[in-house]
């Protein structure tokens, strides 16, 4: 579904890190090969057309950058409340812990020690549970 950028509520962005050279990165790629991944939304309960994002700040972001004005959405069939990280709704719930975990993480000190997950480690498992 192609979604205009007036149509999203992302009022969870100031939840996502900040990493300028991977959105040069995103950036460069949505420019040489199109969007190809949909971003997630769920319907905004009390606002007809309006959608609240889930998961895919950064390509948005990038995608204004280039000058686009859709976006291509998968609308889970779930409310903002169903999709709100303490719900337990499954999949939708994980992704914002996947993120806040994620923030905690890149906010420590880079220090591994032998017999110590590396941070890739730790987000991989903490994304697949």
């Amino acid at each position: 579904m192609q979604l205009e950028f007036h149509q999203l509520d992302r009022r969870h962005e100031h939840l996502r890190m900040r990493n300028p050279q991977r959105q040069r990165q995103l950036l460069a790629s949505l420019a040489a090969s199109g969007q190809q991944t949909p971003i997630v939304v769920v319907t905004v309960s009390d606002r007809p057309g309006r959608y609240l994002v889930i998961d895919g700040y950064k390509r948005i972001a990038a995608l204004q950058q280039l000058g686009r004005d859709t976006v291509e959405a998968v609308v889970w069939p779930m409310n903002e409340v169903q999709a709100s990280p303490g719900s337990g709704a499954g999949r939708s719930g994980r992704i914002v812990e996947f993120f806040e975990s994620q923030r905690e993480i890149e906010n420590k000190p880079s220090v591994w020690r032998p017999g110590h997950l590396s941070k890739k480690q730790i987000i991989a498992s903490r994304a697949s549970r």
